[in-house]
């Protein structure tokens, strides 16, 4: 009985109740300005303001438990306000997939813990001015570490919410996304400063406003600068987008492969006849294994297709590969044949004209519970209980972030050996440490090929295109997206859209680019400021653990 009295409330005064519904009321509004922030919304702005009415409330908190209580809330609020999409629920048409994307809504707001809790330790210790200032260091740096957890669903990394503040942005080609979350958790942190103190003493907290017009100018100078000089020179290359439309659940549970690459063919041959002399296909053209031999009409017709055309075609693809012997990866899956294992991939494929071999590269960032269960590998029964009704749920993980090459021999190229491309995969587009990999391997433009048809016209496909805009900054790539039904689009290496199609449209784009080889400062340094908030987020917890310890040990 005594165990059960500690974990039960205690009675409220009536002003303690009232304060309580004060605070759940900002921690709604600030939950609802942080999810308006992003796109679709018209209203980035507010993202330099969301967090303050969190903050209020994380300062006034006295117990971790009330802190993560209070920022569960928040993110809870945040994430069904602006990731109702993830479950599906505008279709209906799995209930395997809104089961998932339902679980993923009440993990993600988990992870906002990791700063809440930090900024309460840190601000019971040294005070909650030091807990302020460190504060945005705790939220990028639990940004970072979300991207590599088996649960990684990094969609709200706080930087995507301003990818169309074009000038403000271009300096993530020096800092990437993850800065620009820096410099907005800052915003938001003296302006809340600025608040409390003119509050306290009625007047103007000049060095906080001062702070925040230094944060908010510094970044908008720097974009005018570099949009002012952003001419663009060198080959052009003509590419050709094609958007099929399909119905992603139609084409998953039947249908024929041969009118289904009879479509392609037919608006490639549509875009060729334009002047593409690359055409891309988008996220799993076909729902099929196309390399696997049991195809090799299709495969034959694709061949055809870019030899007599003289164009390379890039497509996503399932990709199934077979292993015997004593190379048999750990993570490959026993087959029915005695002896024999493999792989599958979600993929990206390059065939090239006068070539049969295919290129090939498989999607390393997977989506938790959509296309891989989170911790399957150390408990790999729940693997058969959680399983996508598409049967796309069960995908390995690629190995290497290898670019597809095109090469002098096609005939395509007329001055370089070789063109390189990083050829991203759906929702590996909002990994920004991904891209800097892709563009530091050599990349001169960086594909995505997704289809965000699943999840109907939300938020979501216009969110996942604000990730491309950002990553042709961070690596003053040219970023061509290549959708199923939309949005694919045509992305300069200022992050301008220059060609877009609609939701859910039919359509070929027909557009050029300029290749580019140069490496930004970011690429370059793209582990850098991760490192500088990790390695203070972990001392500070180091300092906490031991001041505990000598308390304690007291």
């Amino acid at each position: 009985m005594n165990l059960l009295s500690r974990f039960k409330p205690e009675p409220k005064t009536p002003e303690q109740k009232k304060e309580l519904r004060t605070e759940r009321f900002l921690l709604i509004v600030s939950g609802l300005l942080f999810a308006l922030s992003f796109p679709p919304s018209p209203l980035p702005f507010l993202s330099f303001i969301a967090l303050v009415p969190l903050l209020k409330v994380l300062s006034g908190r006295k117990t971790t438990i009330a802190v993560n209580r209070a920022v569960y809330l928040f993110g809870f609020i945040a994430s069904i306000a602006s990731l109702y999409w993830v479950s599906g629920i505008l279709m209906l048409r799995d209930h395997f997939l809104l089961i998932a994307g339902g679980v993923l809504l009440f993990v993600n707001p988990v992870f906002f813990m990791i700063p809440a809790t930090l900024f309460h330790k840190v601000s019971n210790r040294w005070g909650v001015k030091v807990g302020l200032l460190l504060f945005p260091l705790f939220w990028v740096f639990y940004e970072y570490m979300y991207m590599f957890s088996d649960l990684a669903f990094p969609w709200l990394t706080y930087g995507y919410a301003v990818a169309y503040f074009q000038p403000f942005i271009q300096i993530a080609d020096i800092v990437g996304v993850l800065g620009i979350s820096l410099i907005i958790v800052f915003v938001n942190v003296f302006i809340f400063k600025a608040i409390e103190f003119y509050q306290h003493k009625r007047k103007l907290d000049k060095v906080s406003f001062a702070i925040v017009l230094l944060l908010l100018a510094i970044p908008s100078i720097y974009g005018i600068i570099s949009l002012a000089n952003s001419d663009e020179k060198g080959d052009t290359l003509a590419i050709g987008i094609i958007q099929p439309n399909l119905d992603p659940y139609d084409k998953w549970s039947g249908g024929s492969p041969d009118e289904l690459v009879e479509l392609y063919l037919s608006l490639s041959k549509m875009s060729v006849m334009q002047g593409a002399k690359v055409v891309l296909w988008p996220e799993t053209a076909l729902p099929l294994y196309l390399l696997s031999g049991n195809y090799p009409q299709l495969v034959d017709s694709i061949h055809k297709f870019t030899d007599t055309y003289n164009v390379a075609l890039l497509t996503g693809m399932p990709h199934l590969i077979w292993h015997t012997g004593d190379s048999i990866p750990s993570d490959a899956k026993k087959s029915m044949i005695e002896g024999t294992y493999y792989s599958t991939y979600n993929s990206v494929l390059l065939f090239q004209p006068g070539e049969n071999r295919v290129q090939f590269y498989g999607k390393q960032k997977l989506v938790p519970f959509g296309e891989r269960v989170p911790f399957v590998d150390a408990i790999p029964m729940i693997g058969n209980l959680l399983r996508w009704g598409v049967g796309i749920g069960g995908w390995n993980v690629g190995k290497n972030t290898n670019t597809l090459n095109i090469s002098m021999d096609s005939g395509i190229l007329t001055k370089a050996d070789t063109l390189k491309v990083g050829a991203m995969v759906c929702y590996e587009s909002i990994f920004p440490l991904l891209s800097a990999d892709f563009s530091n391997a050599g990349a001169e433009f960086l594909v995505v090929a997704t289809n965000d048809s699943w999840y109907g016209n939300s938020s979501g496909p216009y969110q996942h295109k604000a990730a491309s805009i950002l990553r042709s900054i961070e690596t003053r790539k040219p970023v061509l997206r290549a959708a199923n039904g939309g949005i694919s689009a045509f992305i300069d290496k200022y992050g301008r859209t220059y060609e877009a199609s609609q939701m859910y449209e039919q359509t070929i784009l027909v557009n050029t680019i300029v290749p580019n080889t140069e490496q930004t400062f970011y690429t370059k340094t793209s582990l850098l400021l991760p490192l500088i908030v990790s390695i203070t987020s972990i001392v500070v917890i180091l300092l906490l653990f031991t001041f505990r310890f000598k308390r304690t040990t007291a």
